[in-house]
C-alpha cells in the first residue's frame, strides 16, 4: 500500500539502508502532535557493541523549517554538517475547539429548497431577493472560497472545503496556512503573497493536506483588499488541481515511442484540453485549434474510440487502431494508446492522456501513411507491457520500490520546492543542451579536418605524381599532369578545326 502522508520512495530508502546497515541522510516529512508538518533531516548510523555486527542504530534529526541555520556546512560526500544543539524546546500549543456557535457565518444559510425559491423569485420580488445572490454563490460554488488574514490565518472557508479537502470550515477556521501547506512550500508561498502590495490579481500553486488522504497540489487565485492604507485580508478561490501521474508511460521503454507520436490530454468524455507540437507537422493542424474538439469528431471509428474512452476511465489502458483526419481532409493510419492521467493503474482518473502513433512509411514521413476508406479499425484491448520489450526498463523500475511516476518532481511528497526543481530541470537542460552543441562543434570541425587533408593525386595517361599544374581531360576532372593535358588540348583544337573544314 503506498504512503500517503510521506515520500514512498524516501522511505523505502531508510528502509534498504536498514536492512544493510549502512549510513543514511534523508529529508522527510513528519508530523507533531495535533498533525502539523514539519520537514526533518534524519541522520541514521550504525553502530556495533561488543561485537562486529552491526546491531544498533543511532539517529538525528531537526526541523529544517524551524532551524534552517543548523546546516552547517556540505560534506564532499554529499552530506550535511548539522548543529544539533538547542537551548530549548519550543512550546507546543494546542489549538482551541472551534464550534459552529463561535461562528454562525461558517452555518449553509440557505437549503436547495430555499435556493430554488430566491432564484424562482428574482423576477418578481427584485431587491429582496437579490442581496441573498453572493451568499447562494458561495455556499455551491465548486472551488473552496477562503479569507486569509496578512499573518496567514484563515479567516473564513466556503462549504466546498467538505468535498475538496473533507475538513469541515470550522476545523480550519483560526489556523494558519503552514499547518496545511507542505513544509517545503510554506515559505516561497508566504514571500510571493507578502510580496503583492497591490490589488492585482495574483496565482500561487503549493501542496495542501487533505484531513484522510495526504497532500495534493492546490492553486489558489485571489487579490488583498486594502482598507485604512494596508493590506488587511486576501480573498482566494482555490481548487484542487491534479497532476501526471503515468507510470505506465515508464515502463514502456524506447520502442513503443517515437518522434512524431502525438501527445493528447483529454476530458473522460474525450474533449481535448491539450495537443503536443507534433500535430502540426503530422497531422497539419495548430494544437490551439484543437482545444476545446471531440477526439471523437477526428477520427474514423468514433464507436470504438468511446468504447476505449470507457474502459481507460474505469483505471485500464486501452488501446485503439483507427484513422485520423489531416488537415488537408486525407485519413492516415494511426494507433492510439489511452493512459489514465493522475492516477495509477486501477485507479479512476480525472482526465485522460492519449498517445497516437503513426506507423512511418519508406520515406519516414507518417503523413503520407494513408489508407483506403475499406480498411476496418482494430478491436479496443488492454494494453500488454509485453507488446514492447526494452532492454533498460531495469533503470526505470527496481524490485520492491513503490512505482515511479513519469514526472517525479510533481509527487506530491517530494521534500522540495517545485520552482527549485523547475530550476533545477532547466539548468539540467542547459548543460545537455551545451553540450550537444559543443560535440556538434567538434563533429564538424572533424570533417572540415578531414576534408582539408591533401590526397596524393597521379595522371590517368602517364601515372607521374609530379607537374607544376592539373589539366582537365576527358572526364572534365583534372586529372591530367601538365604535358598530357596540353596534348589532350592540342587534339581537341585540331579536331574542332577539322570539323569546322567539312
Amino acid at each position: 500500500m503506498e504512503r500517503k502522508f510521506v515520500d514512498p520512495h524516501t522511505a523505502f530508502q531508510l528502509r534498504t539502508t536498514i536492512d544493510e546497515r549502512t549510513e543514511i541522510q534523508v529529508s522527510i516529512i513528519n508530523y507533531r502532535k495535533g498533525g502539523q508538518p514539519f520537514m526533518n533531516l534524519v541522520t541514521m548510523i550504525p553502530i556495533c557493541l561488543h561485537s562486529d555486527d552491526y546491531r544498533f542504530y543511532v539517529g538525528f534529526q531537526v526541523d529544517l523549517v524551524e532551524k534552517p541555520d543548523a546546516v552547517t556546512r556540505r560534506n564532499p560526500n554529499g552530506s550535511y554538517m548539522i548543529n544539533y544543539q538547542r537551548n530549548q524546546l519550543p512550546p507546543y500549543v494546542v489549538p482551541p475547539a472551534v464550534l459552529y456557535q463561535a461562528h454562525p457565518d461558517l452555518m449553509t444559510q440557505f437549503g436547495p429548497e430555499q435556493v430554488s425559491t430566491i432564484l424562482r423569485s428574482l423576477d418578481t420580488h427584485g431587491p429582496d431577493y437579490r442581496g441573498y445572490l453572493d451568499r447562494i454563490l458561495v455556499e455551491n460554488a465548486d472551488d473552496v472560497i477562503h479569507v486569509m488574514s496578512f499573518e496567514s490565518e484563515l479567516l473564513y472557508l466556503s462549504p466546498s472545503c467538505r468535498r475538496c479537502l473533507a475538513y469541515e470550515p470550522v476545523e480550519l477556521v483560526g489556523k494558519t496556512l503552514s499547518m496545511l501547506c507542505h513544509p517545503s512550500d510554506i515559505g516561497p508561498v508566504s514571500r510571493e503573497l507578502w510580496a503583492q502590495t497591490t490589488t492585482d490579481p495574483i496565482c500561487v500553486a503549493y501542496r495542501i493536506r487533505k484531513k484522510d488522504s495526504g497532500y495534493v497540489w492546490f492553486e489558489s487565485r485571489g487579490a488583498w483588499h486594502i482598507g485604512q492604507g494596508r493590506r488587511q485580508f486576501m480573498v482566494l478561490v482555490g481548487r484542487v488541481r491534479p497532476v501526471y501521474h503515468l507510470e505506465q508511460v515508464v515502463k514502456l521503454g524506447g520502442g513503443a515511442l517515437a518522434e512524431t507520436d502525438i501527445w493528447i490530454k483529454l476530458s473522460a468524455s474525450g474533449i481535448i484540453l491539450f495537443a503536443s507540437s507534433k500535430v502540426r507537422p503530422v497531422l497539419g493542424r495548430v494544437p490551439d485549434d484543437l482545444v476545446g474538439k471531440s477526439l471523437l469528431d477526428l477520427v474514423d471509428a468514433p464507436q470504438e474510440t468511446r468504447q476505449a474512452l470507457d474502459t481507460c476511465y474505469r483505471g485500464q489502458e486501452a488501446r485503439l487502431g483507427h484513422r485520423i483526419r489531416h488537415q488537408k481532409g486525407h485519413l492516415l493510419a494511426a494507433r492510439t494508446t489511452l493512459f489514465p492521467g493522475d492516477v495509477p493503474a486501477g485507479g479512476r482518473p480525472s482526465f485522460l492522456v492519449a498517445q497516437i502513433h503513426f506507423p512511418t512509411t519508406a520515406a519516414g514521413d507518417p503523413s503520407t501513411s494513408t489508407t483506403t476508406q475499406g480498411d476496418a479499425p482494430l478491436e479496443v484491448s488492454r494494453h500488454d507491457p509485453q507488446q514492447y520489450p526494452s532492454d533498460n526498463q531495469s533503470m526505470f523500475t527496481t524490485w520492491g520500490q513503490p512505482p515511479q511516476p513519469l514526472f517525479r518532481e510533481l509527487h506530491p511528497t517530494r521534500g522540495s520546492h517545485w520552482q527549485f526543481e523547475l530550476r533545477a530541470l532547466a539548468q539540467h537542460n542547459q548543460t545537455l543542451s551545451e553540450e550537444v552543441h559543443r560535440l556538434l562543434a567538434r563533429r564538424k570541425k572533424r570533417k572540415r579536418r578531414q576534408s582539408t587533408v591533401p590526397v596524393e593525386k597521379s595522371c590517368v595517361t602517364c601515372r607521374t605524381r609530379r607537374t607544376p599544374e592539373w589539366r582537365r581531360g576527358p572526364s572534365g576532372n583534372r586529372d591530367l599532369c601538365n604535358s598530357c593535358g596540353l596534348r589532350w588540348a592540342k587534339q581537341v583544337r585540331i579536331g574542332q578545326a577539322s570539323e569546322r573544314v567539312s
